[in-house]
């Protein structure tokens, strides 16, 4: 009778312990800020930065901004997102080498801590519902915008300028 009740403690400990590291995979991330950026290389694709007030900005052509409040869905998915890339050391950046192919770039600071993504070419799929959400939200016409200049890092990464642009030291006639 010993033995059965030593293994049943054994076995209920070990199911308390399994389903505990569980309930910590599920508390969400609480980020400072998240910026992402992407492109299919062909068109325009988008920009956009929120906070941990859900405060977002999405810059779009010339100097109108997008600005507003994320709704609970998408912070949802955006933590979802991010429990996701944080552990998984497979979730990194890479690069394929191509002029004319996806690129997706992230930045979150978590805290003191900042994490940067740049995927060019195969973009893990980790990334595609966020990306796909993201999309259609900013597509709306629903938000309010303002005129003003603003470039995210993500923007710098995903549209890099055209052209070098010519240094100080340079005169043109």
């Amino acid at each position: 009778m010993a033995k059965f009740a030593t293994g049943f403690i054994g076995l209920t400990l070990l199911i308390y312990s399994c389903s505990g590291k569980k309930e910590l995979r599920t508390i969400p991330i609480k980020f400072t800020s998240f910026e992402i950026g992407y492109t299919n290389g062909w068109s325009r694709g988008f920009s956009f930065w929120v906070d941990s007030n859900k405060i977002f900005l999405s810059p779009q052509k010339f100097d109108l901004v997008k600005y507003g409040l994320l709704p609970d869905s998408i912070v949802r998915l955006v933590d979802t997102v991010l429990m996701k890339i944080i552990p998984d050391t497979a979730v990194k950046s890479t690069d394929d080498g191509c002029d004319d192919c996806s690129i997706v770039a992230m930045q979150t600071i978590i805290a003191k801590d900042t994490i940067s993504l740049n995927q060019v070419g195969t973009i893990n799929a980790v990334f595609w519902p966020v990306i796909r959400a993201l999309k259609k939200f900013i597509g709306s016409d629903s938000h309010a915008t303002i005129h003003a200049a603003l470039i995210l890092e993500s923007q710098k990464r995903v549209f890099p300028p055209q052209f070098p642009l010519p240094s100080k030291k340079e005169n043109y006639r």
